[in-house]
């Protein structure tokens, strides 16, 4: 039942084969009914001079809403290189209206589709949002996936290592890859995975397959190699070492083997203060309990804040300073928790993890008062030491 589950969740992933359009197609124009954040654009005017990337969104769906700072830091990031972002409801004009009014932080163009028009020239059939879509300045469709894999991918094509023709090839093994998924074969599966890392080192759906395939086959030390393999590869992906991490969690390693992890992270992302804040969380709340470092947690975290810009503000800091304030809660440094905290509140206005920054700031609160009270019944608690009347003997 669980690698059924596991096969509908990869199949639900997979791009292109349901989609209007293939990698190297002329991207069909926009049909807008609003604009509401941003001014209006139309593609064949920006053809020549930018790269469109189109997002479908919506409202209601909490992974949307996630992706919408890490859009608008892209947006802010790639701006001088000509990148422009629209994200494209399908919703009622109203309700995206209302939820951009309310989502002031919103860094790119936001516009309600016409009837689904855009949708269905774009998406077809494919029902899996969100999807983001990257328009070349020839006007020419290059590559659909997820919003969190879209910096590499336009890091990637502004260096001009993207390659529209493995890009092609990768789309019909991508057929190929789902057929093999739906008749469930594992080792199928794994050798089509194989023919796409081959060809494209970083692509999410091959390599999720490949480890369906060692855990389909209760074979964890095999995808850890495999693992370390791609790391060297493409060092620069923390998505591996992360999964690394959940491998060794699920299979009972010792905080030892963690630990070894961890230090490899802290160095080849000395310079990334989102991924050391992200390895310090998950070094603070996301391993079995004894197995994180309270030590590499704390020194993750004053480092990702450390080289976080000094202009910088925004939800990024706050996620900073939310790893700093749980290390230091977790190192017992609880006053300076607080204070810690309390600037990461500060940086969450107007943002979704505002509530729960400031939930997370009542409980260390919380905590910071019980441990005074204890404190100060402790002392009132304590004995004299031995021999103090001595001198009062006649």
């Amino acid at each position: 039942m669980f690698r059924k589950i596991i096969i509908v969740m990869l199949l639900s992933a997979m791009p292109f084969t349901l989609l209007a359009l293939k990698p190297g197609d002329k991207a069909p124009e926009l049909d807008v009914l609003k604009w509401l954040n941003g001014d209006p654009v139309m593609l064949a005017a920006l053809e020549g001079s930018n790269i469109v990337v189109l997002d479908f969104w919506a409202t209601w769906l909490p992974i949307c809403r996630e992706t919408i700072p890490v859009l608008s830091d892209i947006q802010k990031k790639y701006s001088n290189d000509g990148v422009v972002i629209i994200g494209l409801s399908t919703e009622e004009e109203t309700l995206v209206s209302k939820f951009v009014g309310e989502h002031k932080f919103i860094g790119y163009r936001i516009a309600v589709d016409d009837a689904k028009k855009t949708y269905r020239k774009y998406m077809g059939a494919d029902p899996g949002i969100p999807a983001v879509f990257v328009v070349g300045k020839d006007g020419v469709f290059l590559w659909k996936g997820h919003p969190m894999e879209l910096d590499a991918v336009l890091d990637k094509m502004l260096k001009g290592k993207f390659d529209i023709k493995i890009q092609k090839v990768v789309t019909m093994l991508h057929d190929d890859l789902r057929k093999a998924m739906e008749k469930d074969n594992p080792g199928l599966i794994s050798n089509i995975a194989d023919d796409i890392l081959e060809k494209d080192p970083s692509d999410d759906i091959a390599l999720r397959c490949k480890l369906y395939f060692f855990e389909s086959g209760n074979r964890p030390r095999e995808a850890l190699e495999f693992l370390n393999k791609i790391q060297k590869r493409l060092p620069n992906h923390f998505s591996f070492y992360s999964v690394e991490l959940g491998i060794l969690d699920r299979t009972g390693a010792s905080a030892e083997e963690k630990k070894k992890v961890y230090e490899k992270v802290i160095h080849e992302f000395k310079d990334d203060p989102d991924v050391l804040a992200n390895l310090s969380m998950l070094m603070s709340d996301g391993m079995n309990f004894g197995t994180g470092s309270v030590k590499l947690s704390l020194e993750a975290a004053r480092r990702a804040m450390e080289i976080f810009p000094k202009d910088g503000s925004g939800r990024r800091k706050g996620l900073c300073l939310t790893a700093l304030a749980r290390a230091y809660y977790n190192s017992g440094c609880l006053e300076k928790a607080v204070l810690v905290q309390q600037d990461a509140v500060s940086s969450f206005t107007g943002y979704d993890e505002h509530p729960q920054s400031e939930t997370i700031l009542k409980y260390y609160q919380e905590a910071c008062a019980v441990n005074k009270e204890i404190l100060t019944a402790d002392r009132k608690n304590e004995k004299p030491p031995a021999g103090n009347d001595e001198g009062k003997r006649e």
